[in-house]
Order: structure tokens, then C-alpha cells, then sequence
């Protein structure tokens, strides 16, 4: 979640997935983006599409009918929420305790948020911070300091120099660090993938990809998969 758009959340939420399905650990995948369906497109991804809104309002029933799914699946549900949806998504989790409802039986709330540097790293850091004061201490926060187009900076600073940070380091549960990738080479490849639609694996395996631009997609996988088998497995 994070109310900035063309931040990568989808991308983070795909990594999620992979994660899961790297680790044999069952996983369920829902697109509630109601502009962007970009996490549906991927067919390895099986996600499915969830209607959030009626024009501007939360559609109840299709997210009551979500966490339904969610409480009595045997997976773990990865949930990709849009920008434009942020607020009445975040304003629903929190009036209906969905936290609560969720460790009732046997289930856990985890926020996956993102911030990137730039001319948008306040916005980014205000989309976090807006998050960590909207929800209980009981759910876990994990922070993506995506720096995909470009280390992260704000105000001359990294993240973890931040004051949004500083402040708010405890309730943090993890941070997982999107490296820059070089734009001729490892950048570059993973662009590809996305553009094609397809996860890490299938790009791997594929004769469509070169076997050097293959070992640079293991590496990106395994740079990140690292960080979440640290930061996944802590809360």
C-alpha cells in the first residue's frame, strides 16, 4: 500500500508471490487496483481480480468477500492495493479491525509499503507514515526503499537517515532494499521481463532470453529474495 502511484508496488507484490512459490509455501494472489490491473496480466501469478470500488467508495462486498478468501483459504494472500484506492482501502482495513477479525483465526495482518527518492521521497515517506499512524502497533510494517530509477534521497539523506524513519524505526518491522540496476544491463533485462509478463522463473527458463541476461535476472531474484527470507521470516 502506498498512496503514490508508479512507485512499484506491483512489482513488490509479485516478489511476494515469488517468494511464496520459491519457498513451496502456498500463496493466493489478489489485483484490487482499480485502474492498473498490472498484477492480473501475469499469468504465473494466477491473481485475482477484486472490484475495491463503486465509483469512488469501497465496494463492501467485494471486500468483505476478500478477506473472506483470505480467513478460509489454506494460503497466504498477497494483496495488491492501487493509489487511487489507497485511502478507502486503508479507511476499510481499520473501521471493520480487519487486524482482529484476521488473528481470530490464525491469520496476520502484514503492510508491505514503498517509498522511493526523487522529487516524490516526502510524498512517499508521508504515504508510510500515514499508514504506521492509521494502524495498530500489532501489524507489522515492512518498508521497500525502491531505488530502481535511482538511489534513494530526500533532502540530501538515505532512508534510514530519514527523520520519518528515525522516528518510527521500531515500528518498523523490516526494510527491503530495491537496488539501482545498471539500465544496459541488469535494468534493462528486467524490463524485459515485465514487459513480456513473466515472473523470474519463466524468464529464466525461457530460450527467449539470453544465458548471460539469465544470470543477471538470478541475481536481481537472489539480491531480493535474501533481504525477504531475513525479513519475512522475523515477523
Amino acid at each position: 500500500m502506498q498512496g503514490k502511484g508508479g512507485v512499484g508496488k506491483s512489482f513488490i507484490a509479485s516478489l511476494l508471490i515469488q517468494w511464496h512459490q520459491a519457498n513451496n509455501l502456498p500463496v493466493m494472489a489478489f489485483d484490487t487496483d482499480p485502474i492498473n490491473r498490472t498484477l492480473s496480466a501475469f499469468p504465473a501469478l494466477a491473481a485475482t481480480p477484486i472490484r475495491l470500488l463503486n465509483e469512488d467508495k469501497i465496494n463492501t462486498d467485494g471486500v468483505d468477500g476478500l478477506i473472506e478468501a483470505a480467513v478460509t483459504g489454506a494460503a497466504a494472500s498477497v494483496i495488491d492495493n492501487g493509489a487511487a484506492s489507497f485511502l478507502p482501502m486503508a479507511r476499510y482495513l481499520v473501521s471493520n479491525d480487519i487486524a482482529s477479525i484476521l488473528e481470530q483465526y490464525n491469520r496476520r495482518l502484514v503492510l508491505h509499503t514503498v517509498v522511493v527518492g526523487g522529487q516524490v521521497a516526502l510524498d512517499t515517506l508521508r504515504g508510510m507514515a500515514a499508514l504506521l499512524g492509521q494502524f495498530p502497533t500489532s501489524v507489522p510494517v515492512v518498508v521497500w526503499v525502491n531505488a530502481y530509477n535511482g538511489p534513494f534521497e530526500a533532502d540530501g539523506l538515505t532512508f534510514e537517515e530519514t527523520r520519518a524513519y528515525q522516528d518510527n524505526k521500531a515500528r518498523i518491522a523490516g526494510v527491503v532494499h530495491l537496488a539501482p540496476l545498471d539500465p544496459l544491463t541488469h535494468g534493462r533485462d528486467v524490463a524485459t521481463m515485465l514487459a513480456r509478463q513473466v515472473v523470474f522463473d519463466e524468464a529464466i527458463a525461457s530460450p527467449d532470453f539470453r544465458i548471460v541476461a539469465k544470470s543477471r535476472l538470478s541475481q536481481v531474484r537472489r539480491a531480493v529474495f535474501d533481504q525477504l527470507d531475513a525479513v519475512m521470516r522475523s515477523i
